[in-house]
């Protein structure tokens, strides 16, 4: 059989394009994994050893399955070594700082495991092109990788039998450096191995795997840098080997499989075999396909199809063999126009797009299943052709999904907020990816297939709200929901009904804006008028209490004379007196906005630096480590952070240091801690100090720190150490902080 009439340059389209979209995904992925190490380095690390062992048992099941038909040695040698290399980094995942899963071991172990997984691959990589042209026994080669995998595994685990190859403060060991190195040469070296068998492989497969390999080498050169397993180095070296595990998948893995026809015809190309001595082998091939195969002679009927072929036409693959494929599996409305194509195929004139195309497909069933075909001529020895052979995709499933997409495009057209797609009886078919954020969740699956009255809290939206959408067309109002993790959310609703160009409806879109920090305004501005209140009543009967004492010192005055020692103490009374309601005055104008503007999100590094900047003439050194941590507070939240230093500055008599920190507790809340290194607050007086009076000064300022922070439900205690420093705990209620926001 001879199948040279393929067009070169057609399938060179083909894999430029499959190529095109892999490489999108592998970046879409890099930048992904990237991101997790953001977050979280051990989250990285887990995501990207799992990827690569989950490739690896992929090209193992695949190989093993399918050894008695590989001629390709390379193949089936690549195939078993990297079960077992997958197998040592799966241990290696379970063993890294921080899995917790292996005690009594430091980071060396997950490092001996890496190298001995590294050694492995390139050992392989460089015995497997010497294995073309001689008999390879699988079972043997397998039990060879078993048993070398079993002394290893003990060596790593029974302490001073491997070399070690990190240690703690100091960082990786010369044995293990020198190892990278010694591990890149092979890899090289497997390189130009590879070149001189090139021949044997197709030129996109022969490609990929050597830049696997260079990806390897980067990988290992990468790995010699590094001091704690951490550190960038060790990121980009994970990276590295992420593109490296990539790139053999698609060379081992999807190109055997998405163009398998290319794959199995190879040697039946170089070899200008006839189709009936190679049908069995070729069924078999053919079978082990996740797309249909077909071949059709030139009358139009079906002389092979394999096993996936059958499942999606409905019928056994006996009954199939011998139908005319146009009058039996082809609906009439697209019966001539495919016909037609064939017919000029088989007349060697192959016109733009006889070779892809997409048509319908009639099952037993009588459904309707669109197929995306790739097509190519089949030779005789006499270059005849004799028939064609085309690979089908069932892209049936593809096309409702772009349905689905253009109703998802036009809700999320429709507003700028969380919108949510519903069917006519309030079950949730799409969220965005504002809706998701806003409710607390990971992604949209956690939202989609519920209904919108299990969201909202209370259950609000009920069969009645939905009714009223359905009959009015449009809703607005107001309601409550509750995000994933319990909380309660105030959202301004919107909701309205698309219909058919028949005016049957379809759907319900609903639009969602988060007003919840509104209504924390509303509450907080009452609460804050509240306290203004009583701020001012107490501030002037302060006031009062003054000018008495000024009135009846006065009248002292009055009976006494100029010269008497007496009256110039009554004097220097009244002064003291005015002095006070000088300073009285003044704080009360200093707090006078309290709880005027309403309260915002506020970032804690930028309020304390404003804060520390305030203080004239303080030698005290404030260090935050809150990063982009944002409280919800009241504007006065700078002034809160100026007491708390100044305070520091005026009472703890050897503070040097004031340093602000931030923990997240169980239940959602969270708790800022300002510790100075002075000399502390004593015992008995750690709840007086925020009562009005207290201190030397005006004998305000704890008291209204409290103030402030309870107008958004923060509270303030004082947890320090008498002879230690002072530590003021600021509790944050759940809602009331968050990191990363703008």
């Amino acid at each position: 059989m001879d199948l040279s009439g393929t067009n070169t340059s057609g399938v060179r389209s083909r894999v430029l394009s499959e190529n095109r979209v892999f490489f999108a995904v592998l970046l879409l992925m890099l930048i992904g994994v990237m991101l997790t190490s953001l977050y979280s380095f051990l989250l990285f690390h887990v995501t990207i050893e799992i990827f690569s062992v989950l490739i690896a048992g992929a090209i193992f099941i695949i190989v093993w399955n399918t050894r008695q038909y590989l001629e390709n040695n390379y193949l089936l040698i690549l195939g078993i070594a990297y079960l077992f290399i997958g197998g040592f980094d799966f241990i290696h995942t379970l063993a890294y700082a921080g899995m917790s899963i292996f005690t009594g071991y430091d980071a060396d172990l997950p490092t001996q495991l890496w190298i001995i997984a590294r050694y492995m691959e390139a050992i392989t990589l460089v015995a497997a092109p010497l294995m073309f042209g001689r008999t390879v026994r699988p079972y043997r080669v397998l039990g060879s990788y078993a048993a070398v995998s079993v002394v290893l595994v003990t060596a790593v685990f029974v302490p001073g039998l491997f070399p070690a190859c990190y240690v703690e403060g100091s960082g990786l060991t010369l044995f293990k450096v020198v190892s990278e190195y010694v591990i890149s040469l092979l890899l090289a070296s497997a390189i130009v191995l590879l070149w001189y068998h090139r021949d044997r492989f197709e030129d996109d497969i022969f490609w990929l795997v050597v830049a696997s390999i260079i990806c390897t080498i980067c990988a290992e050169l990468a790995f010699t840098f590094y001091v704690s397993v951490y550190g960038i180095s060790n990121v980009v070296g994970h990276l590295f080997k992420l593109v490296s595990f990539a790139l053999i998948y698609r060379a081992l893995v999807v190109s055997a499989f998405r163009r398998p026809y290319e794959t199995v015809f190879r040697e039946l190309r170089q070899s200008k075999e006839m189709v009936k001595i190679e049908r069995d082998r070729l069924q078999q091939y053919l079978d082990l396909a996740p797309v249909m195969f077909i071949v059709i002679d030139r009358n139009g009927d079906v002389q092979l199809i394999n096993r996936k072929g059958a499942e999606i036409l409905g019928y056994p693959a006996e009954e199939i063999i011998g139908k005319n494929w146009y009058a039996t599996f082809l609906p009439s409305p697209v019966r001539d126009e495919v016909s037609n194509r064939f017919r000029h195929m088989f007349a060697g004139n192959v016109r733009p797009g006889d070779e892809t195309g997409e048509n319908l497909v009639l099952t037993k069933e009588g459904e309707f299943r669109r197929m995306l075909w790739h097509n190519t001529v089949i030779r005789n020895a006499d270059g005849m052709i004799t028939g064609t052979l085309s690979s089908g995709e069932d892209v049936t499933e593809i096309h409702e999904a772009e349905r689905d997409l253009h109703l998802k495009n036009a809700a999320i057209e429709s507003t700028q907020s969380g919108i949510a797609l519903l069917s006519m009886d309030g079950t949730i078919r799409y969220a965005n990816a504002a809706l998701v954020r806003m409710l607390g969740y990971e992604d949209a699956t956690g939202l989609v297939g519920r209904s919108i009255s299990d969201v909202c809290d209370g259950g609000n939206l009920g069969k009645d709200l939905i009714y009223e959408f359905v009959h009015t067309e449009a809703w607005f109002g107001e309601q409550h929901a509750k995000t994933v993790d319990g909380h309660t959310i105030d959202l301004l609703l919107s909701a309205k009904v698309i219909s058919s160009d028949h005016d049957e409806p379809l759907n319900i879109v609903c639009s969602f804006m988060d007003v919840t920090d509104m209504q924390r305004y509303r509450t907080a501005l009452k609460e804050a008028n509240k306290k203004l209140n009583i701020l001012s009543s107490l501030t002037r009967h302060d006031i009062l209490n003054q000018v008495q004492v000024l009135l009846s010192y006065s009248e002292l005055l009055e009976e006494t004379t100029p010269d008497d020692a007496q009256g110039r103490e009554y004097i220097r009374k009244l002064s003291d007196a005015s002095r006070r309601i000088y300073r009285q005055i003044s704080f009360t104008r200093d707090y006078q906005d309290l709880g005027i503007e309403a309260p915002r999100w506020q970032m804690v590094e930028a309020v304390c630096k404003e804060g520390a900047d305030a203080i004239e003439g303080s030698a005290i050194q404030v260090s935050c480590t809150t990063e982009s941590l944002e409280v919800y507070a009241d504007a006065m939240l700078v002034k809160v952070f100026y007491n708390l230093f100044d305070n520091a500055q005026r009472h703890g008599a050897t503070v040097t240091e004031i340093q602000i920190s931030f923990t997240k507790e169980s239940d959602g809340s969270g708790t800022l801690f300002v510790t100075d290194n002075g000399v502390g607050v004593p015992e008995g007086q750690k709840e007086q100090i925020f009562e009005r009076g207290i201190g030397s000064n005006t004998g305000l300022g704890l008291f209204i720190i409290r103030e402030v922070l309870g107008i958004t439900g923060c509270s303030i205690a004082e947890t320090g150490t008498e002879g230690e420093g002072a530590c003021f705990s600021i509790h944050i209620p759940a809602g009331g902080w968050r990191y990363g926001y703008a």
